[in-house]
């Protein structure tokens, strides 16, 4: 459950960094879904008794959460570049 939560914060932090282009924002949704993809992770390594089902499900989860995390640093790094030009 606190998984979602999370997941959700970090989905809608990122949502408002990306629509107003903060970087703020932007960084600390990318280090939500970084702490998502250790709990996902927790899941699939040590918890006492996966299926295998559930192991394809959270290893499809981790490849979205890794696509999203590289997402916004190509984010972070367009907003900064383009926010140090004066206009």
């Amino acid at each position: 459950m606190s998984v979602r939560v999370s997941v959700l914060s970090g989905v809608y932090v990122g949502l408002q960094g990306n629509l107003t282009e903060r970087v703020n924002a932007s960084v600390l949704s990318v280090l939500l879904i970084i702490a998502v993809f250790i709990g996902v992770l927790y899941l699939l390594l040590w918890q006492t008794y996966v299926l295998w089902v559930e192991a394809a499900f959270i290893w499809v989860e981790m490849a979205f959460l890794t696509f999203e995390i590289i997402l916004g640093i190509i984010s972070i790094v367009t907003f900064a570049r383009f926010s140090l030009v004066p206009i």
